[in-house]
């Protein structure tokens, strides 16, 4: 006898929180599945966890399946051992259409064979494990939160990434794990993304915001009273309907996303930009960490180029440009790479305190200098003497040498950014 049971292993990604945390639903479907195999099914037992999860098992006639579910994670294991060769792909379309999974790892144990285990494999969705974009300690400390009191107040995935905004009491946004913002100092950020911006252009009227879904940098893109036209583009409609829609998060950004001055554009930011012809006072680029090489390429001289057809002549631009204490390297890149398109920049940076020290670039066709300027909209984080944010440590400044333009035909950022951040 060749082997004496097979053991699939399966591992589902991109599935709705809802049907994952629906323990009758998914008794249901995995009592589907096994049926139109033809195995016969013994008993059944699915336990509903609170305030979320669910962990099945079916004991079958040929030995058992099992499933558990991390529904903020969109993501489903399911273990089975019978004994028979039944081929298993022709049944999985269905049950993936019934977890509303986006894609598929498969792993296929031949068991008891004695020259040993055979072992193959099948996808489905284009899967290929994918390394952590980006700061581990973000994992570590989302699980161990988790593992605690809190509340789910959104758990999903989007075509681009997973999202869960969770309470634990703040309220934090995570994306592939990776923390976005926290309530209790969000705007220490996002004070500092807008308001030097806005205080050097000479006008506010057109704004363009690339990136910032949850909407707390239109929050204070609205303090200003000269703004006539916002324009938002974002690629992720998860995040942007999050940041309308659950109640915690709109009242967060005070229900930024309605105000009539303000236009959603859900689509790549390069389509965007090559779409239109229109000109910005103020252009805020709010992206994330360049922590893969996808999205370093929107860090590229190539992006600020197109990035900067949009600016007015006497506009100005800031991106935020990850922490230059903890990845000096990666904050001079985005720098070097923003002058290669022929900007001066005025950069500054500032403790916040979920993140640590945190950088941002601001340019401009002409030389910027802060002098006496004064921010004229109410702040809760900002100090009336700035100076100290456009001074940096010796060893921080000692490292803009090191420092090249980050292009599509050299990406090195996201390169940098794993030497330094992991």
């Amino acid at each position: 006898m060749p082997h004496v049971g097979r053991h699939l292993i399966v591992d589902t990604f991109g599935s709705s929180a809802e049907v994952l945390n629906d323990a009758p639903g998914l008794e249901k479907s995995l009592r589907n599945f096994i049926e139109a195999m033809g195995i016969p099914i013994l008993h059944t037992y699915f336990h509903q966890f609170e305030p979320i999860g669910v962990t099945g098992v079916l004991v079958l006639a040929t030995s058992h399946a099992t499933i558990h579910t991390w529904p903020e994670f969109g993501h489903l294991a399911l273990d089975i051992f019978f004994c028979s060769d039944t081929d298993v792909r022709p049944h999985l379309p269905k049950l993936m259409a019934d977890l509303t999974a986006q894609r598929y790892y498969l792993t296929d144990l031949k068991r008891g064979a004695q020259e040993g285990m055979q072992i193959s494999t099948t996808s489905m969705g284009n899967f290929e494990p994918q390394p952590l974009r980006g700061d581990l300690a973000d994992v570590r400390e989302l699980h161990a939160m988790l593992a605690g009191p809190h509340r789910i107040l959104y758990a999903g995935a989007s075509p681009y990434q997973q999202v869960l905004l969770l309470e634990v009491p703040d309220v934090r946004l995570y994306l592939d794990q990776q923390l976005q913002f926290s309530s209790l100092d969000e705007r220490f950020y996002h004070e500092a993304l807008v308001h030097p911006a806005m205080t050097l252009a000479p006008a506010r009227r057109r704004t363009l915001l690339i990136g910032g879904g949850d909407g707390f940098a239109v929050r204070e893109i609205l303090k200003y009273p000269d703004i006539d036209h916002v324009d938002l583009v974002d690629l992720d409609p998860v995040v942007i309907d999050t940041a309308q829609h659950v109640p915690e998060v709109a009242a967060l950004n005070e229900g930024a996303l309605g105000d009539a001055r303000v236009h959603l554009h859900i689509q790549d930011a390069r389509t965007f930009l090559t779409g239109s012809t229109d000109l910005y006072d103020v252009i805020i680029m709010d992206l994330p960490d360049p922590g893969d090489e996808v999205l370093a390429q929107l860090y590229t001289r190539e992006f600020f180029e197109s990035v900067i057809t949009r600016l007015a002549p006497d506009g100005v631009l800031v991106c935020q440009s990850y922490s230059p204490e903890e990845a000096p390297r990666v904050y001079w890149t985005i720098g070097k790479t923003m002058e290669a398109v022929g900007l001066h920049l005025l950069s500054y940076h500032l403790e916040v305190p979920s993140f640590g020290d945190w950088g941002f670039h601001v340019g401009a066709r002409q030389p910027l200098a802060w002098g006496k300027r004064r921010i004229d909209v109410p702040c809760t984080t900002v100090p009336d003497d700035l100076s100290p944010w456009f001074r940096f440590p010796r060893r921080v400044r000692a490292r803009r040498n090191a420092a090249v333009a980050n292009t599509l035909d050299q990406l090195v950022l996201h390169k940098i950014y794993a030497d330094e951040v992991r």
